[in-house]
C-alpha cells in the first residue's frame, strides 16, 4: 500500500527550521560503521522477500553498490558535507534522470518520477541539481509498505527505515500534512 502524502501538487516546500531540527534525528535505525554488516544481512533479507531498496546520498549509494546490491532507486547529488563527492557509478543503472531539489526544500513534483522509477523495470538513479538530503523524505512517502530508503547520517553511518504506515504518518507529520 502507498500512501497518498506525496502528491506533486504540493510543489515545491520550503522546510522550516522546527521540521529540519526534526528530520536531523535518524527516521530509522541507525548503523553505525562497525554495524554495517549487519546492515546489509538485513537489506538482502528484505530484498529476498521483495522489498525495494531505495538509497540517497552518493556515500550510501556507494556503499551498497560496493557491496554488490543495486538499488532500484538511487538518489545523488555528487557532493557530500557541502564538498563534491568523488565519483557515483551512475553507469551501473539502467537509466540517469535529471531532477532539481533546492535546498532547504523538497520538491513533491518528484513524486511520480520516484513511483515510476519503483514500478518500472530495471534501475534508475536520480542526478540531483540542487541537493538531495531532504529527498529521503519524498521517497519515504511514495514508497510502498515494506521497501527501504537509506541515507547517511552525518558522521554516524547509514539510517535503514522499513517504510510502514507508523513511519509514513510521522514523516508526513513533520512536514504538516495531516489534520
Amino acid at each position: 500500500m502507498r500512501s497518498g502524502f506525496c502528491d506533486e501538487s504540493l510543489g515545491v516546500v520550503v522546510i522550516g527550521e522546527e521540521a529540519r531540527r526534526r528530520f536531523k534525528r535518524p527516521l530509522g535505525r541507525l548503523y553505525r560503521p562497525d554495524e554495517l554488516a549487519h546492515l546489509l544481512s538485513e537489506v538482502k533479507k528484505g530484498l529476498g522477500g521483495g522489498a525495494r531498496l531505495i538509497t540517497v546520498g552518493d556515500r550510501v549509494t556507494e556503499f551498497f553498490l560496493g557491496a554488490g546490491l543495486r538499488p532500484k532507486l538511487s538518489i545523488i547529488d555528487r557532493r557530500e558535507k557541502r564538498g563534491k563527492f568523488g565519483r557515483t557509478r551512475v553507469e551501473e543503472f539502467d537509466r540517469l534522470v535529471v531532477v532539481r531539489n533546492d535546498a532547504g526544500t523538497i520538491n513533491f513534483r518528484l513524486c511520480p518520477l520516484i513511483r515510476e522509477a519503483l514500478e518500472s523495470p530495471g534501475s534508475t538513479v536520480f542526478l540531483v541539481v540542487g541537493e538531495e538530503d531532504l529527498t529521503a523524505a519524498a521517497a519515504i512517502l511514495a514508497a510502498n509498505e515494506g521497501d527501504y530508503v537509506a541515507y547517511g547520517q552525518p558522521g554516524e553511518g547509514v539510517v535503514l527505515c522499513s517504510v510502514s504506515t507508523s513511519l509514513i504518518n510521522t514523516v508526513a507529520s513533520i512536514l504538516g500534512l495531516t489534520g
